[in-house]
């Protein structure tokens, strides 16, 4: 008997320390996890690797539950809080206008239900395994041993200009946490942490001089990102430890640690008052000197506000839906936004994750992230004033975990960090729960199935339910997770220009996950076939029933798209194309199930110009003119520098024989895009077709300095020159295209007439929608 009490007691030694060691490898993966393959989707992995292992983690504690008869774990009051926010999303969620969108999302989103419970159990399943002040530890070293692993990578790509796997990270600022914006977020929570030890901890001299070198080479690299936020909260963290630095001696003498510590306090702080004051001409020098580029653009807290108003005056209680803000901005955003170059981003948030869920989930959400917030900070410093003297490991478990856990609420609310920080942010506030064993602020809980039956088979019965739910859910994200691979391979195969694999991959993403993205992919890649049909000219049965296929497959997913959602006016700008795309070919009832699908679009973005363009396009298919013209210039008033309606008036002018007002609108357009080459060429064209041969060989010059390798403009370049007597230059203009085409037979022709002195452009002018010979 007692080798079997043993035997069991070994078991569950075996299993609890592997649940440890599975949550030290979360904190080291979650930084540094990426799969080095295009396909594989970045955030998404680390998220999925939560997810198998807290099914794995769960497995083994319902397993070492079920050996040892009784169900332990320590409870807070702080739990209450923390299960508050996903019960919050699952209400917001059920009555949202989408529900698979709130709940779920395309993978697994940061603000829908799926996403909230997946972090609440991280944080709980965390406190459950986490038994030990030596597991918090490791933990910690774990985290430590990612931030080394960071700061060596990213410091290499610095240095070394990309040297790591340059397909996948092709910029220096590419990193294994995320945006770069993550990146620094994670490098000062990462020197807090170092300042927080070195003050707080009685260290080795070897260990001080490892912690040191970190803080300074993650001060540097943060130089370099020179991310506000993260100078901003780094700062505060410093002021703090110079504080207790100075005010603090919990029974030890004023050693070098003491010292060390106040000294890296201080300088920090010096630091981060620069940079954020004074810094930015240094840290835009810096990152142009390691050709760091990086532009991240977020809705302003003004631009938030506004549309938490618009939100509230419909329904304050459930806000817009979760996981819904992108629809809802696009809706209800201030009109001069669209006059930015952002006009047409669809922004997943606001000016950052927690307020954003005040809007999509309204005031349910909302109260339960500030009951959470609020309680956790209560917990926090209760218990730091708590904690007996002289216990120097405990005082720096609790104020470790809260302060890597603040540091990151801080940073949900001021900005939207990536879901590797969201799931850290959970794992901190797990550690902090188990920091708290022993303490006033959590008891143990034992329930021994044999001494109480009923608690006994409920228990069981409710680990073996969560076991069977956890595997479900690992299985369905498991399906999401594919689905998001064949996305990649669409992708990949569609840039490649294999429409049929990409094709394939996105029906089957499709299948995995019917996302009304997926059917987008589908709608467009339809299109695209249908495209190629058009072009090959084929008028025999066959190419007919392939273009009927490729139409009738067009609609399907275009409606597949809608049904998803509708509420995205990208799925009904999707569906639009389809009818677009077949009303030259005078289809019936392409117009009007064209312009109807337009008129729904508009719901759901009423200020963009694109619906009026697109409106007037068709308009301009059925040769009323006078309609075209004024729905374009709606599409003006709404954004007077949209290019596309600019162009469309030119045309519009040029078909009138208005060839003035056709070049008046492109030199417009050109005003607002001065480095687009594509508008240089249609203006040359323009010039060339009225004969003004110096103004058109000087756009098509213009043209070719933006992309010099633009065959068609060199064409037309050499056509001007000829006209203009420099027959010696526009040959060797066509020369040149030549050694490119050598089987082009209108080049051979062009490059005999001119060798014998002859004009091969007997009309003297070009219309301006002619295209040159195919393959120039």
């Amino acid at each position: 008997m007692q080798d079997s009490t043993n035997s069991v007691t070994q078991s569950q030694s075996i299993l609890g320390k592997l649940s440890g060691y599975i949550v030290v490898g979360l904190a080291f993966l979650i930084p540094v996890f990426f799969i080095p393959n295009a396909s594989f989707p970045f955030q998404f992995s680390k998220v999925f690797l939560v997810l198998v292992a807290l099914v794995v983690l769960w497995l083994l504690f319902s397993v070492q539950t079920l050996r040892k008869g009784a169900l332990s774990f320590t409870w807070s009051r702080f739990m209450f809080a923390l299960l508050l926010v996903p019960a919050a999303y699952l209400i917001a969620s059920i009555f949202s206008p989408v529900p698979s969108v709130s709940f779920f999302g395309y993978q697994l989103d940061q603000d829908t239900f799926s996403f909230a419970a997946l972090a609440a159990i991280l944080a709980i399943v965390t406190a459950l395994v986490i038994k030990s002040e030596k597991q918090i530890f490791s933990v910690l070293f774990g985290f430590l041993i990612a931030g080394w692993v960071v700061l060596i990578f990213q410091s290499i790509q610095l240095f070394f200009k990309s040297p790591i796997l340059p397909a996948l990270f092709t910029s220096p600022a590419v990193n294994t946490v995320g945006s770069w914006s993550d990146f620094a977020l994670f490098i000062a929570l990462l020197a807090s942490l170092i300042l927080l030890a070195m003050e707080a901890l009685t260290l080795s001299a070897l260990a001080l001089i490892v912690l040191s070198v970190t803080l300074v080479l993650a001060l540097f690299v943060l130089a370099i990102a020179n991310f506000s936020l993260a100078w901003l909260i780094l700062g505060g963290v410093a002021f703090v430890m110079l504080i207790l630095t100075f005010t603090r001696n919990r029974g030890r003498a004023l050693g070098n640690t003491l010292r060390a510590s106040g000294i890296a306090a201080c300088l920090t702080l010096v630091i981060a008052v620069f940079f954020v004051f004074f810094g930015v001409e240094l840290g835009n020098n810096l990152q142009n000197y390691f050709q760091v580029q990086s532009l991240e653009v977020r809705p302003s807290m003004q631009g938030t506000l506004g549309i938490l108003e618009h939100v509230y005056e419909k329904n304050a209680f459930l806000g817009s839906g979760p996981n819904t803000f992108s629809q809802t901005w696009l809706v209800a955003r201030a009109p001069e936004i669209v006059a930015t170059p952002f006009w047409n981003v669809d922004f997943a948030a606001g000016f950052g994750s927690i307020p954003t869920s005040f809007i999509t989930g309204g005031i349910v959400v909302g109260l339960a992230w500030l009951i959470f917030i609020l309680w956790f900070l209560y917990t926090a410093a209760r218990a730091l004033f708590t904690v007996p003297a002289g216990e120097d490991r405990s005082y720096f478990l609790i104020a470790a975990t809260s302060l890597a856990s603040v540091f990151l609420m801080l940073a949900h609310i001021f900005y939207v960090p990536s879901a590797g920080l969201s799931l850290l942010m959970f794992l901190f506030i797990g550690l902090f729960i188990a920091s708290l064993k022993g303490t006033a602020f959590a008891r143990p809980i034992n329930i021994v199935f044999s001494e109480s039956p009923r608690f006994g088979f409920l228990s069981v019965l409710v680990v073996a339910v969560t076991l069977v739910v956890s595997l479900v859910s690992l299985y369905g994200a498991g399906e999401v997770y594919a689905s998001a691979l064949q996305e990649g391979k669409t992708v990949l195969r569609s840039n490649a220009g294999d429409l049929a694999g990409a094709t394939a991959s996105a029906t089957q993403a499709a299948a995995l996950s019917p996302q009304d993205r997926y059917y987008r992919m589908l709608t467009t890649l339809a299109l695209a076939r249908l495209n190629e049909i058009v072009q090959k000219g084929g008028s025999d049965k066959a190419a007919q029933d392939a273009f009927q296929v490729g139409l009738s497959d067009a609609v399907t997913a275009s409606t597949a798209a809608i049904n998803a959602n509708p509420t995205r006016f990208s799925n009904w700008m999707s569906r639009a194309s389809v009818y677009e795309t077949v009303v030259p070919l005078k289809i019936e009832g392409a117009y009007e199930k064209a312009v109807e699908t337009l008129e729904e679009a508009r719901k759901y973005n009423p200020s963009s110009p694109e619906v009026d363009y697109h409106i007037a396009n068709l308009k301009a298919f059925k040769n009323d003119s006078a309609g075209a013209r004024t729905s374009a210039l709606v599409a003006l008033a709404k954004k007077a520098d949209y290019t596309p309606a600019i162009l469309l008036l030119a045309q519009l002018s040029l078909n009138e024989g208005k060839i003035d007002d056709a070049i008046a609108a492109v030199n417009a357009a050109i005003v607002f895009t001065p480095q687009d080459s594509s508008l240089k060429y249609q203006l040359g064209l323009l010039e060339l077709s009225a004969k003004r041969y110096e103004k058109a060989a000087a756009s098509f010059m213009a043209a070719l300095a933006i992309t010099p390798d633009f065959a068609n403009a060199s064409f037309f370049l050499g056509q001007a020159d000829v006209f203009l007597g420099k027959k010696e230059e526009a040959l060797v203009i066509f020369k040149a295209l030549q050694e490119k085409n050598a089987d082009n037979a209108t080049l051979k022709g062009v490059i005999d007439a001119l060798e014998k002195g002859e004009n091969p452009f007997e009309s003297g002018t070009v219309a301006p929608t002619e295209q040159p010979p195919a393959g120039v």
